[in-house]
């Protein structure tokens, strides 16, 4: 979450510093940060990325399946 506040530009509105821009750690702690309270919406999420994960790394295997298979054709075709 932190990662994607930076990302969003969240922290350069509160760095001070000339040299380098930094915040200090009670900056970090007061942060807001958003989470659903009802802990069934938060297994629903949950499941849900877990869900993409499993096909993200289906969708790779096939990937590497092709990616083998096209290096066999082309070393069949040039030799």
């Amino acid at each position: 979450i932190l990662v994607k506040m930076d990302s969003e530009g969240h922290w350069k509105k509160l760095a001070a510093g000339s040299t380098f821009e930094s915040i200090n750690s009670d900056t970090v702690c007061n942060a807001e940060i958003i989470v659903p309270q009802d802990v069934e919406e938060q297994k629903a999420i949950g499941e849900y990325f877990k869900c993409l994960d499993t096909l993200i790394t289906l969708h790779q295997h096939e990937l590497e399946k092709l990616q083998n298979i096209k290096k066999s054709c082309l070393k069949m075709m040039f030799v």
